[in-house]
């Protein structure tokens, strides 16, 4: 139980850099969440990518596409990568084998086209969280340890969903309902 009041700990710190407002207050912060839990290397790393794609000047879905192509590369080598970042847990989930329904995949596919049909304008300001999203479903099928990456970032999928509107964010909240109700 230690392993999750870390990774809360961390992810507490880390929203708050997410939220700081000033740019070495954010750094210093998610510098810090990185420390506590090794899955934020992960987040940040993603942060780090949108960030690098956004001074490159591309579009919101060449940027999807140059992130997920990464992500795949990423979720090819996560288990040699999380073992050099010192995820003590990449040594049992090596053991493990990726037993896995497909409903939370099918489920986070349905947000992720419900993020994708909200239009540039929304992507644009939520690259970050709809990257962490892709990345999870990227991975997803390539290990076990893509679940416990995606619960230190999907605090941040759920704010972007907050903040769309109209019927989109009447279906994003009704999905989620019902994912949470059904006890998944």
């Amino acid at each position: 139980h230690i392993i999750h009041l870390r990774q809360g700990v961390g992810l507490s710190v880390f929203m708050l850099g997410y939220l700081a407002t000033t740019q070495w207050k954010r750094v210093l912060l998610m510098g810090v969440a990185c420390l506590i839990h090794a899955s934020f290397v992960f987040i940040c790393v993603i942060g780090l990518g949108v960030w690098a794609l956004k001074l490159a000047r591309l579009s919101p879905r060449m940027q999807l596409v140059s992130l997920l192509f990464g992500f795949m590369i990423i979720g090819a080598t996560i288990e040699i990568l999380a073992g050099e970042v010192g995820a003590r847990q990449v040594y049992v989930y090596n053991e493990a084998e990726l037993d896995i329904s497909g409903i939370g995949f099918a489920f986070w596919g349905v947000i992720f086209l419900l993020f994708l049909s909200a239009g540039e304008g929304f992507l644009e300001k939520n690259m970050f969280s709809f990257s962490v999203l892709a990345f999870y479903l990227a991975v997803y099928f390539l290990t076990p340890l893509s679940g416990r990456i995606f619960e230190s970032g999907m605090f941040l999928v759920f704010l972007a969903g907050l903040s769309l509107w109209g019927w989109r964010r009447n279906a994003f909240l009704g999905a989620f309902f019902l994912f949470t109700a059904t006890g998944y």
